[in-house]
């Protein structure tokens, strides 16, 4: 049924677009009312009349529209479409639109439109210039200038204002933004990426997403939950952040608590992640450790930096008990050779347990308050290490 519908209207449009090249000199009427085409003031010829004022209870077929177009489901203009097109159900301008077309479910411009698009499913255009709202997709196959806001997707070939999606933005230039809820496709982004899940791009200023972003070279930040992939990036900011022009350092470090961990550092000049694993088997039984952070270098010199970390570690057997320790550490390190990093310093710490064996106070505490089954302090301690680079 659907299909047949639509091989109708495929006709209909057919059958208009040859009237209408058969239909010689454009002619021109103040006001055009009608029920259906071609039940209107302007009868069968309706598709060579350009009207300043249109009004359809079901729909309108016209040469252009210069004002005020109106119809109850869908409005079919030949050429231009100008000023203010409304229906129910669809706007289909054949060439150039100027001004606003609002449809229940699609408008349709061929080449370009200026101004307000507003469709409760998709706009499709050439290219255009102001602003696209839909419930669903905006499709422009040339470029956009202005925004896109869509319900799900929004695709054209270059974009200088904004892109928001509920889901998907995908361009080959973006001078502003792409916002979306789960990922930004483009070549060059001048502004800014933002999505729920990835972001990918040639050249960005920065990036942000829940999980992954990748690009070749960052001017800004990377910020995402897991994982920044660039060529370069001084500034990326998740747990592991691999970059051609940046740093990898695999190593082992032991803090005051002799917990022993295996870690990976990876990032850019200035900032880099922090994951590890290991135990500690101080305790009655078996402690496994893992932990996670960023860190900031402060170059002071070829050999020397300081470095300063915000971690995260866990302590669990992972049964029954759990400490949970939040350090911050500003590390001395000194470079031995280009591979080998040595590097220690003081820790300040708060942790927090629910077992009495991870509550070890000594004279470095701080504060602690210790209840039935809660155990919590701050403590200054010290951590060392040694990484090599295998970048």
């Amino acid at each position: 049924m659907t299909s047949r519908f639509l091989a109708g209207v495929v006709c209909m449009f057919s059958a208009l677009s040859a009237s209408a090249q058969e239909g010689g000199k454009i002619k021109e009427s103040n006001a055009h009312i009608g029920l259906v085409y071609p039940l209107s003031t302007n009868w069968t010829d309706a598709i060579n009349y350009k009207n300043r004022f249109s009004l359809h209870a079901i729909a309108g077929v016209s040469a252009s529209e210069e004002a005020f177009c109106a119809s109850g489901f869908g409005n079919y203009i030949h050429y231009n479409g100008n000023g203010l097109v409304a229906a129910g159900f669809a706007n289909i301008i054949m060439d150039r639109a100027n001004g606003a077309q609002l449809s229940g479910f699609l408008n349709f411009v061929k080449n370009d439109a200026r101004g307000l698009q507003g469709a409760g499913f998709a706009n499709i255009t050439g290219s255009s210039q102001g602003l696209q709202a839909a419930g669903f997709a905006n499709v422009n196959t040339g470029n956009t200038r202005g925004a896109q806001l869509g319900g799900f997707l929004n695709l054209t070939k270059s974009i200088n204002g904004f892109q928001g999606a509920g889901f998907m933005n995908i361009a080959k230039n973006v001078d502003g933004a792409q916002v979306a809820g789960f990922g930004n496709n483009a070549a060059k982004v001048k502004g800014t990426q933002v999505a729920g899940f990835y972001n990918i791009a040639g050249a960005v200023n920065s990036q942000g997403a829940g999980f992954i972003n990748v690009a070749q070279d960052v001017k800004g930040v990377q910020l995402s939950g897991f994982i920044n992939i660039a060529d370069s990036c001084d500034f990326p900011i998740g747990l592991i952040n691999i970059s051609r022009k940046g740093e990898m350092f695999i190593g082992a470090t032991v803090d005051d608590n002799l917990t022993t961990l295996a870690t990976f550092r990876s990032g850019g000049k200035y900032l880099y992640g922090i994951v590890g694993i290991g135990a500690n088997f101080r305790y009655p039984t078996a402690v496994y450790a893992s932990e996670a952070g960023i860190g900031a270098h402060l170059p002071l010199s070829k050999g020397f930096r300081l470095n300063g970390e915000l971690v995260s570690t866990s302590l669990s057997d992972y049964w029954t008990t759990v400490q949970i320790n939040s350090s911050f550490r500003l590390l001395a390190a000194v470079k031995l050779g280009n591979k080998v990093e040595i590097f220690a310093g003081p820790t300040y710490n708060y942790s927090f347990s629910n077992d009495s064996m991870y509550d070890t106070n000594g004279t470095n505490v701080v504060w602690s308050r210790n209840q039935w089954g809660y155990y919590q302090r701050m403590y200054i301690g010290g951590i060392a290490g040694l990484h090599v680079d295998i970048q």
